[in-house]
């Protein structure tokens, strides 16, 4: 389920309090901070309840990738659904994000900072984006509030809603496969796009790991015949 929390660039050290005191009430134990612009000080531990240990622990890394090493699933957060509708990746509710985690992923559940959120290049790195529902009115939710809502969705899970899903690896080995193919593609004009938009359904749909592995196979042989293909072309040409 949830292995860590992870907050980019958070500003406050109320807030980061805050998250290690959720973590602690749902059980989660490993926060990630990326960049922390937050002095991490005394307001840290008086707002960090019972929860020093998760403070303690807090691992402090200068990238993203960096702080979701090892992890099958990463899950980006947004509560501006405005600022990312002209990307690929499609946002799902956090309800829904559950159901796309297996009982054996390692997932990370990634919190942009208070003032302006996940960056675009940071939530490339996510593979799903997830949102809470929320009033139109007033839809941002305080950084800790946001944490303790969606690990309480996640915590309230039935295991007979877990999927045996492939891993991120293989996920990603099938992107890669599918952009060698659309590089040998000429007339395909945006083949960053059209391979990005392939892995985000990828993610998204949490196929199954024989799924996977049989989509690889396949690619792989498409991958065999486009190139082969190419290179008669241009022998001929």
């Amino acid at each position: 389920m949830i292995d860590r929390i992870v907050l980019v660039e958070p500003e406050h050290d109320v807030n980061v309090g805050g998250v290690a005191r959720a973590m602690k009430n749902f059980g989660v134990k490993k926060l990630c901070l990326v960049r922390p612009k937050a002095k991490l000080g005394f307001e840290v531990t008086l707002y960090a309840k019972h929860s020093l240990d998760v403070i303690g622990k807090a691992g402090v890394f200068g990238s993203l990738d960096s702080a979701v090493k090892g992890c099958s699933l990463v899950i980006g957060t947004t509560g501006n659904l405005l600022k990312y509708r002209s990307r690929l990746k499609k946002c799902v509710t956090i309800r829904q994000a559950k159901k796309l985690v297996g009982g054996k992923d390692r997932c990370a559940l990634v919190f942009g900072s208070e003032g302006s959120g996940l960056s675009k290049a940071d939530l490339g790195k996510c593979d799903v984006l997830a949102t809470i529902p929320t009033s139109r009115e007033h839809g941002i939710l305080n950084l800790s509030h946001a944490v303790a809502v969606c690990l309480y969705e996640f915590f309230k899970v039935d295991e007979s809603e877990f999927v045996n899903a492939a891993g991120r690896a293989k996920v990603l080995e099938s992107a890669k496969l599918f952009e060698r193919i659309s590089g040998k593609l000429g007339r395909l004009r945006d083949k960053q796009k059209v391979t990005s938009a392939f892995r985000q359904v990828l993610s998204r749909s949490r196929a199954a790991d024989d799924e996977v592995n049989a989509l690889n196979a396949f690619l792989g042989e498409v991958r065999k015949i486009v190139e082969e293909k190419k290179s008669v072309e241009e022998k001929t040409s």
